[in-house]
């Protein structure tokens, strides 16, 4: 209770309209990118209730539960006499949702795009707060990410989220009730230093490493209890690929000893090889495979 009002009191209602003491540019931003600095709130805590946290503890520790994260700003060639612009936070769960339009997955007329991938959790549905937990430190670490990935600061909503990587590919995270979904496509113009594979494979990863993250540090079980000798709480899948389907089921992907990749429906149980285009998101690991058997099979 201490953690929510202090969100409450010292940083959702600075952003009141009634607030003059922040500009109206300001609580804009704040409604509709969710950015804000700590200037903006220092004054509440001049004279702080005992009952609140003082704002430096606020902030150590919704980084630490992934709740806010610092949007790193690109840097300006500046005078040296001018200062640096004051660091600007943002806070995914008090973000606005987006519209049914807005969720709905890009259109590609590419025969090369990736399917969605999605992540199907073991309990059927979203664990609550893992989808902004997830957003949160995936922009506190954007510098660490390589390739580069840069945040789409008017595309951060409580339930959807979108990347730019590489300068040249878009990664679009979705979360509904029953799963997350991730859409990852190629500016048809954009000038590529890496191929759609790489691509997918990082994204894939990343979404997995930071899940399984985010998830370690929740205290409601079973989450947060996920080991490295517990099961996964959550697998990867796509829409099945039976024809009689109607895409209204998933197909969640598994792998052999060899780490072939491929999927089994969960209404009929039946194994299915991945198309190509959801095999996209797992081919760089074949090749990998592929040099290292050739590696030993020709001589040097």
């Amino acid at each position: 209770h201490v953690i929510f009002d202090s969100i409450s009191k010292l940083i959702i209602d600075k952003f009141q309209i009634a607030n003059r003491a922040i500009t109206a540019g300001e609580i804009e931003e704040f409604h509709q990118r969710g950015l804000f600095t700590l200037s903006h709130i220092q004054d509440t805590t001049d004279h702080p209730q005992s009952s609140l946290l003082e704002l430096n503890q606020l902030v150590d520790v919704l980084k630490h539960h992934n709740i806010l994260a610092e949007v790193k700003q690109e840097e300006e060639v500046a005078s040296s006499s001018e200062p640096k612009p004051e660091p600007k936070f943002i806070m995914p769960a008090v973000m606005k949702y987006a519209s049914e339009s807005e969720l709905l997955s890009p259109s590609s007329t590419v025969e090369a795009m990736p399917s969605p991938i999605f992540v199907h959790f073991t309990g059927g549905f979203v664990p609550f707060g893992v989808f902004c937990a997830a957003v949160a430190r995936l922009i506190a670490q954007l510098d660490s990410m390589s390739p580069r990935w840069q945040l789409c600061d008017d595309q951060v909503m409580r339930n959807k989220a979108k990347f730019i990587i590489d300068g040249a590919f878009f990664a679009t995270l979705v979360s509904r009730p029953q799963y997350i979904m991730v859409h990852v496509e190629q500016h048809p113009k954009a000038r590529c230093k890496t191929t759609l594979e790489v691509i997918c494979s990082k994204v894939r990863k990343t979404v997995v490493q930071t899940l399984e993250t985010v998830i370690l540090n929740m205290k409601y079980k079973p989450y947060g209890t996920l080991q490295a000798s517990i099961e996964q709480p959550f697998q990867l899948a796509f829409t099945c690929n039976l024809e009689d389907s109607h895409c209204n089921h998933f197909m969640t992907v598994t792998k052999d000893d060899s780490g072939y990749h491929h999927a089994k429906c969960l209404n009929s149980h039946i194994d299915f090889d991945l198309e190509d285009k959801q095999m996209i998101w797992f081919k760089v690991r074949i090749i990998k495979i592929l040099c290292m058997l050739l590696m030993l099979i020709v001589p040097a």
